[in-house]
């Protein structure tokens, strides 16, 4: 592998890309009753299960989900969650199988009171090895990785990568930060981060990314890398990222190398990075565990959402921010330009994936800026932090995102 290290630090971060535009006050996630027996809520045209049946011996309706038209599961069914389940509910697709009632599964399918998903369990085939020898504790190193998944070839030809250049979309590179007296055989958290625009085929160079807070004793630390083609950003605008199977590659060799535990993958992101995590947080859902955002939003164009996801998301609520709050005029050129509706409307869309079942909220205790919403389920929080300013970084809230990471862990 090449590696060279690489010192991440909170200065030079890039703006992201997008118009400027005036936002307007978060309008409250709309909830409205779906039926009596299933107690479901309305979401583009179908309704998410949200518990099954009134009682728990009937099955519960089939939801309908934003996206692909299959049911979502959350965590309202079975014996987890905050409601009681349906006793069955309609087969899933094959990515999860999703459940119903009782039943679990991580995939998209499923219909009534869909349980909590299923994430992996259990330690990676890293914890068998050492690490490679060149690996830090105080600096990130660089480890390129192939993509041998299958890529959308229109996508590909879209961003097309100048020959000059070393990395391109099969061959690709990411970095990584071990933590301080690592031990091969302890199953680690691990903490996948990506930053704003600009720079060159490997995002290190630039210096442009700040890391969650902590003691970084109890987590593997990965940056990921864009690819320069058309421009130097995450290319989250696809239903086919070929980001995607760039994660999943990465993913992958990280767990292949390092001792983590496969439970416990947190994604955090600023800028486009954080375009990127809203991606990985709703296509890999069921393998991330939970997500960290400073400014991006949910692209219109995007894959189909794979279940709940606990979730931070900050944004910029001065008119400055060219990743507004909205939620945006679907006609108006910010919209467009984006291919957003604003961060707003991804914040209402997961409260409706998790599960949540009302617009409550109250101060969360990881900072007075942000409000929690009272009514998700416990192993699914959505907080939300509309900080005073414009496309900056919340690295106020790095530290606390930190500890509600770990307060979701088991004996957390």
């Amino acid at each position: 592998m090449t590696k060279r290290s690489w010192a991440l630090t909170l200065m030079g971060l890039a703006l992201g890309t997008g118009a400027c535009s005036s936002d307007a006050a978060p309008t409250p996630l709309s909830i409205s009753s779906a039926g009596a027996e299933t107690g479901g809520r309305a979401a583009s045209g179908g309704s998410l299960g949200n518990g099954g049946a009134s009682s728990a011996s009937v099955a519960g309706s089939a939801g309908m989900d934003v996206s692909d038209g299959g049911g979502v599961p959350n965590a309202a069914g079975g014996t987890s969650g905050i409601g009681p389940g349906g006793s069955s509910g309609s087969a899933g697709v094959p990515a999860g199988g999703g459940g119903g009632g009782g039943g679990g599964g991580r995939g998209v399918g499923g219909s009534g009171g869909g349980s909590t998903t299923a994430l992996p369990t259990g330690s990676s085939t890293g914890c068998k090895v050492l690490p490679p020898a060149s690996d830090s504790a105080t600096g990130f190193i660089k480890h390129d990785v192939e993509v041998t998944e299958v890529m959308d070839s229109a996508v590909l030809a879209a961003n097309a990568v100048p020959a000059d250049k070393t990395y391109n979309w099969q061959h690709r590179n990411y970095f990584v930060r071990l933590p301080k007296n690592y031990d091969n055989k302890k199953p680690y958290l691990l903490s996948i981060g990506g930053s704003g625009c600009g720079g060159s085929e490997t995002v290190g160079s630039e210096g442009g990314y700040a890391l969650l807070g902590g003691d970084q004793t109890q987590e593997v630390q990965v940056a990921l890398s864009y690819v320069t083609a058309t421009s130097a950003c995450f290319t989250d605008d696809y239903v086919n990222s070929p980001d995607l199977q760039y994660f999943d590659a990465m993913l992958a060799d990280v767990e292949a190398h390092y001792c983590i535990d496969k439970s416990k993958v947190f994604v955090h992101g600023y800028s486009s990075g954080a375009w990127e995590t809203y991606l990985l947080g709703c296509a890999r859902a069921g393998i991330v565990r939970g997500i960290f955002t400073s400014q991006g939003g949910e692209r219109l164009k995007r894959p189909a959402c794979t279940g709940p996801i606990a979730a931070l998301l900050s944004a910029g609520a001065d008119a400055s921010n060219d990743n507004p709050i909205g939620p945006l005029d679907p006609n108006s050129s910010t919209a467009k330009s984006l291919d957003s509706l604003g961060s707003a409307v991804a914040r209402d869309e997961i409260l409706k994936r998790n599960g949540c079942t009302s617009t409550m909220t109250k101060t969360w205790s990881g900072s007075a800026a942000c409000q929690q919403y009272v009514d998700c389920p416990s192993a699914y929080p959505v907080i939300w932090c509309p900080l005073n300013g414009g496309h900056d970084y919340a690295s106020s809230l790095a530290g606390p995102a930190e500890v509600l990471f770990q307060s979701l862990l088991p004996g957390g």
